[in-house]
Formats: structure tokens, sequence, C-alpha cells
């Protein structure tokens, strides 16, 4: 009896939450389009960026990418992470210029450095 109200209680907060969970996730990727939604920095996009290219969404990972760039040319990390997007793509050129952007911008982080390697010569630097 005690697994039979457990369960039925799952199931009524399980329906009732859905519901609330899918809004909210319509909310946060429509969240551009808000009037009164607050202003969306660089870093903003940056890591929504990451979030969709780890979930293997590379076209809107491209375009969040460019869109922290348009706010922070110098934001080296989004070079990279578009790089990477365009790897995903199967474009070498464009994923080597942006790596190529990043190290310019950052010299000294070594990722970005190995990332041009492994671009231009096609194998893993050891």
């Amino acid at each position: 009896m005690l697994f039979l109200s457990t369960l039925l209680i799952s199931m009524f907060i399980t329906m009732a939450l859905v519901p609330i969970l899918r809004m909210a996730a319509v909310r946060l990727n429509a969240g551009l389009d808000v009037p009164d939604a607050p202003k969306k920095t660089a870093g903003f996009y940056l890591n929504r960026g990451w979030a969709f290219l780890n979930n293997g969404d590379v076209e809107p990972a491209i375009k969040d990418f460019t869109k922290a760039i348009s706010i922070d040319s110098k934001l080296a990390e989004a070079y990279y992470g578009r790089g990477n997007a365009w790897l995903n793509k199967r474009d070498p050129q464009r994923a080597l210029e942006d790596a190529k952007e990043a190290l310019k911008l950052k010299p000294d982080v070594a990722k970005y450095d190995d990332f041009v390697y492994e671009i231009s010569s096609g194998t893993k630097r050891k």
C-alpha cells in the first residue's frame, strides 16, 4: 500500500513538473526575444555556445560563438570554441582561421597553440 501511494505521488509530481520544466526550457531558449530580458554578455553567449557544442548542436553553437565575438572581438575562447564547432562541421579551413585568431589574441595559452598545430598537421601534439 505504501509503495502504491509513493508511486502515485511520484507520478503526480512528475505530471505537474514536466510542463513547468518544458516552459522554463522554452523561455531560456527564447530569452533573447523577451523585451525585458537582461542584456546578454559575451560570456553568456560563450557559455551557451559551449553547452550547444557539447550537446552536439553545432549550428547554434557557431551562432553563439559568433555573437560572443561580435560583442567582444578580443575573446580568444570564443574563437577557439567556434573553431572546434567548424571542425565538427568538417570545415578545417574555417577552424584554422579561428584557431589562429585565438592564438594571436592569447599567444601564451598552450591549448590554442596545440589547436593550430593539430589542425595544420592533422595529428595531436605529444
